[in-house]
């Protein structure tokens, strides 16, 4: 009985009172470092950051309370080296002191790539095997021969390494022969195209698809320029198989 008559004495409410006060105090505290620590509510926006260098967008964000860091480099030939590419968090974004925010470069210097070689190939080959691999065609030199715009020689060896974005300058056949047309050599092997194309001193380069397993049965589907088409006598006509 005296138990429960302990329960509403003055001490009882009073310690009570008092351990609920405690607790609001020592929860109040709490909140409040725990938001100092955490930068509750604290929103910093993001700049954009995208071709500029990086020493300077490094400045940017220290004056924002904001780090970075660089997890890529790319190389794009018409942009200022060590520009920043791609950012991440993207602009505009907000985010509290102390993010990361990182960041894709261009490179300081451009890659290398090896140079493919493009001797006997028809002028247009030659162009796209180039540029395929970040490659140009420079100062191209005309030479008589009876093999109307095809490459004679490379000014830089092939299997060369060079800077991505180089020119290579050629060595171009010009042929001084009549004009011919094109004869029509859709559905033929190879083999046949071939010696169809010397009786009319014409010349050829040929692609074949990647499915193509047997060369020697593999026919014709497309040639450049197109049958019919009038050329000079020793072009190269380029021919697609499958």
């Amino acid at each position: 009985m005296n138990f429960f008559k302990f329960f509403i004495t003055r001490y009882f409410w009073s310690n009570l009172a008092l351990a609920i006060v405690i607790l609001f105090v020592l929860g109040f505290i709490s909140s409040f470092f725990l938001k100092s620590c955490t930068n509750h509510g604290e929103k910093i926006e993001i700049p954009d950051l995208k071709g500029i260098q990086i020493e300077k967008a490094a400045q940017i964000l220290q004056e924002k309370n904001l780090r970075y860091q660089i997890i890529d480099t790319v190389f794009i030939e018409d942009m200022a080296k060590l520009c920043i590419v791609e950012q991440i968090p993207a602009a505009k974004s907000f985010v509290k002191r102390d993010r990361v925010i990182y960041v894709t470069i261009n490179a300081p210097n451009a890659p290398k790539v090896t140079i493919p070689d493009v001797t006997g190939k028809s002028l247009r080959i030659a162009t796209s095997m180039l540029e395929s691999i970040g490659l140009k065609v420079g100062e191209i030199t005309r030479k008589p021969d009876i093999a109307q715009d095809v490459v004679l020689r490379m000014e830089i060896a092939p299997g060369t390494r060079i800077s991505k974005g180089s020119a290579i300058p050629l060595e171009v056949a010009e042929s001084d022969g009549e004009d011919v047309e094109v004869p029509d050599l859709i559905g033929l092997t190879l083999k046949e195209a071939t010696e169809l194309l010397e009786t009319q001193g014409l010349n050829k380069t040929h692609v074949f698809d990647d499915e193509v397993s047997d060369t020697s049965e593999a026919t014709i589907y497309k040639v450049r320029p197109s049958v019919g088409k009038k050329v000079s006598s020793g072009t190269s006509i380029d021919l697609f198989l499958k």
